[in-house]
């Protein structure tokens, strides 16, 4: 397996194989005779690069006044998902990645794109209140570590954040029943400087075909690389599902546990392309198709500003009614 969200990419004109370096089209050579020369040089000689995102590639290619041929390693969802399966397996066997596994789950998770979180982004945390009192603002927020429970991102006695972009989605995944009092806090960001997550989400297809056809490529080679990338998003899709599917409770120890060592690792080990660290994970809410959820690793770069409302849920399509503990 290879890194980038293509694959490794080499160019080719008037006969010739070129690379790019710092924004600039490198020569290494003529093209190979055989398909297996050009993946050995692929393999050797290629860069990844988003071709979706062509200005680096336009660029690049001024010089070439001939025909472009973008040479590329084809991605395969079977070899995708065979390989995933048995790391799947290693993790639930060790609980932490094998050496052989760790190439490729950073090559799986350079599918994803970065989502920043911004000064004036409000993020939303509901909990369900069985008691006569109303909550402070305060008992909105990260629960104290003695009472933090194992959760689908954190083990347990691990304080992460949970949030979701609007009310809807909060008050869903908190899974009320019908009567029941559900108070919702508001959250923006408490630091100075804009946060950065993995957005293990997969893409809508119709974004994918809308960005292809504004790429200076010919049909063929827009043809090939639409089934390269729609793979992609069966990938994608495949990762993303194992943090928003809905987990039985028997399911839970096991499952939990794979994406909580995913998470770790992106806590832990991954960086951006500033060369920091991730502030947390974005992905899609099991409870609301039309929301999504963060995970915030250090509670303290969010803070609540309000109490947004409080809600007396009447029916299961969530309709309800402002409350009041008056």
């Amino acid at each position: 397996m290879y890194s980038g969200k293509l694959g490794k990419i080499l160019i080719e004109g008037k006969g010739k194989l070129y690379t790019i370096k710092n924004n600039e089209l490198v020569c290494i050579g003529y093209k190979p005779d055989t398909q297996n020369e050009v993946n050995t040089k692929v393999k050797k000689y290629g860069v990844s690069l988003d071709i979706m995102n062509n200005d680096i590639l336009n660029t690049a290619t001024k010089k070439i006044s001939s025909k472009i041929c973008v040479i590329y390693v084809n991605f395969t969802y079977d070899d995708f998902d065979f390989m995933w399966n048995e790391l799947e397996d290693n993790l639930k066997e060790n609980r932490f990645f094998i050496d052989k596994n760790l190439d490729f789950f950073n090559y799986c998770l350079d599918f994803f794109d970065d989502y920043i979180i911004k000064k004036n982004d409000f993020f939303y945390r509901s909990r369900i209140n069985e008691g006569d009192k109303e909550f402070k603002l305060e008992d909105l927020g990260t629960p104290p570590v003695n009472k933090c429970c194992v959760g689908r991102l954190n083990p347990n006695k691990i304080q992460y954040l949970y949030l979701s972009n609007n009310p809807k989605t909060s008050i869903l995944e908190v899974r009320p029943w019908i009567g029941s009092i559900v108070e919702v806090g508001k959250f923006i960001i408490s630091k100075n400087e804009n946060l950065i997550l993995k957005d293990l989400s997969y893409l809508d297809e119709n974004i994918i075909i809308e960005k292809l056809r504004k790429v200076n490529l010919t049909k063929n080679q827009k043809k090939n690389i639409l089934n390269n990338e729609l793979q992609i998003n069966e990938a994608r899709r495949k990762i993303g599902n194992l943090f928003s599917r809905p987990i039985s409770q028997k399911a839970k120890e096991e499952e939990y546990l794979i994406t909580q060592c995913i998470t770790e690792y992106i806590r832990d080990y991954l960086k951006n392309d500033n060369d920091k660290k991730y502030d947390g994970i974005k992905y899609a809410s099991s409870a609301d198709k039309y929301g999504f959820n963060v995970v915030i690793f250090n509670p303290n770069f969010m803070k609540i500003i309000k109490k947004e409302s409080i809600e007396k849920v009447n029916s299961m399509t969530l309709e309800s009614e402002t409350y009041s503990f008056i």
